[in-house]
């Protein structure tokens, strides 16, 4: 069974329904074979569950539409995860299964933004391990560093940062944004002090299809220049795994 949610709203909604189901309307107009029903009235709508809206984009769109959409509302309190799981088991035998059980090990409330829930995709398809999510990375004196979206730990030492249009300020304050990019530089030399290394991915690269293979190649060059050598765990604090 589907499961559904009520929701009573009395804001403007509009309600596009087939001709045969319309009744009581106030106002309508011809919609590709539809209609669009105003009205002004407080009205309850019934919607499907977020789980199932998780479920479907898993089977009909893709993985990383299913686990930014989770994640997001994660986020806003509008789903958790004991009822996304709770509710796996009535998509067991429907087609798009398999794709939603690989949504539900990469769902987790530990990323920050959707682009965040995006690049952990990315990582999985491309046969990566499972970085560590926010972790805090401490200098060799025990200071910490910062927190970076992401950390390949093990033997590679790589970290991953989306860089949002907005991380360094206003692109009207040119004093707020020098200061900011001052700050960043100083946090990745600290960072390199320490055996580790920067990869930043903006919002321009994102989408870039040379983008995951220019990162692939860091990640296999940063664990290259290791030699083998793990990351001391006295350097991180914290941190989720991306997936399970």
């Amino acid at each position: 069974m589907i499961p559904k949610v009520a929701v009573q709203t009395a804001q403007r909604v509009t309600v596009n329904v087939p001709v045969a189901l319309e009744a009581k309307v106030v106002h309508t107009n011809n919609t590709n074979a539809a209609r669009t029903t105003n009205t002004t009235a407080p009205l309850t709508v019934t919607v499907a569950h977020p789980a199932y809206t998780v479920f479907t984009l898993a089977a009909w769109h893709s993985l990383e539409d299913a686990v930014v959409a989770a994640e997001h509302a994660l986020r806003t309190g509008a789903l958790t995860l004991h009822t996304l799981h709770r509710a796996a088991p009535h998509f067991t035998n429907l087609a798009g299964a398999a794709t939603f059980r690989q949504a539900l090990r990469l769902i987790n409330p530990h990323s920050e933004s959707p682009r965040e829930s995006g690049l952990k995709c990315k990582f999985f398809r491309a046969g990566l391990p499972a970085p560590l999510q926010q972790p805090i990375v401490h200098d060799s004196a025990r200071s910490p560093i910062g927190r970076p979206d992401f950390l390949f730990d093990g033997t590679t030492g790589l970290i991953v940062e989306y860089d949002g249009d907005g991380k360094y300020g206003s692109p009207d304050n040119t004093e707020e944004a020098f200061l900011a990019l001052h700050n960043e530089r100083r946090r990745e030399k600290r960072l390199l002090s320490v055996g580790l290394r920067m990869f930043r991915v903006h919002s321009n690269s994102y989408d870039d299809p040379e983008m995951m293979p220019d990162l692939i190649q860091a990640f296999h060059q940063q664990e290259k220049l290791r030699g083998g050598a793990a990351v001391p765990r006295c350097l991180i604090e914290g941190g989720y795994r991306a997936w399970v």
